[in-house]
């Protein structure tokens, strides 16, 4: 069957090995796609950085985070990590300046505003304060040399705000060859596009997907959130094969 599918659709079919969750997921794909850069968009403390240096990531890792109290946090993290770098701005579809909600709990802060099911089921989502934030995109951060036009993963987590990161990549996207983003199956953030018209834009856009990972359930045990592993098609030819 694995020789016939690969015949027929002109990829190989790769077997992640061990147990099929995200870590070892994701540490398949950093080595099947050799992936050595990393963008870390909605970085908040630097969860997920330190996640990678757990699994043995030792490439270069971008980190944006635009909340001024997370981002010391994310600075004292990286601070001894030369290949970790830190940048305090958000990113968006277009350069500006606007307001992001300031959560008690810091992972909730967002552009947009929490709709009434947030505040309902998850206290330390209530909004602590605002600030006033600068907004770039990642193709002005390619032009300016900030970001490197390599072979590239994609890791969005921006509370909402993943689709508008995006379409603000369209000349970098050629270089992603694996993307994370956080998908909102419950609506959370008002104005947060639907998780159905994310998934279409990404795949329109040649990203398949390569995985679900569900993070947050209410006591129903309906599904909040996933986190969604894509991979880019355009680079099914060139990969190299599982060891």
């Amino acid at each position: 069957m694995r020789r016939l599918l690969n015949n027929v659709v002109g990829f190989d079919i790769v077997r992640f090995s061990g147990q099929h969750n995200l870590r070892s997921h994701l540490t398949s794909a950093l080595n099947i796609y050799e992936i050595d850069r990393i963008l870390d968009v909605g970085a908040n403390e630097g969860q997920f950085g330190s996640f990678l240096r757990e699994i043995g990531f030792d490439g270069y890792i971008y980190s944006f985070e635009p909340v001024n109290e997370a981002f010391e946090i994310l600075s004292k993290i990286s601070a001894d990590d030369e290949k970790w770098i830190v940048f305090n701005f958000a990113l968006g579809s277009e350069t500006g300046e606007t307001t992001i909600n300031v959560s008690e709990f810091s992972s909730f802060s967002s552009i947009l505003t929490l709709t009434d099911y947030a505040l309902e089921h998850w206290d330390a989502s209530k909004v602590n304060h605002t600030q006033t934030i600068t907004i770039k995109t990642l193709d002005e951060c390619l032009a300016n040399g900030i970001i490197p036009n390599r072979n590239l993963l994609l890791k969005m987590d921006t509370q909402g705000y993943d689709l508008e990161v995006f379409r603000g990549a369209k000349n970098l996207l050629p270089k992603v060859s694996c993307m994370l983003s956080e998908l909102s199956i419950i609506p959370v953030y008002e104005g947060a596009p639907d998780y159905k018209e994310t998934l279409a834009i990404f795949e329109d856009s040649g990203f398949s997907v390569s995985g679900f990972y569900p993070t947050t359930h209410n006591k129903n045990l309906s599904l909040n959130e996933v986190d969604c592993v894509f991979v880019n098609t355009a680079m099914f030819t060139s990969v190299k094969k599982a060891d």
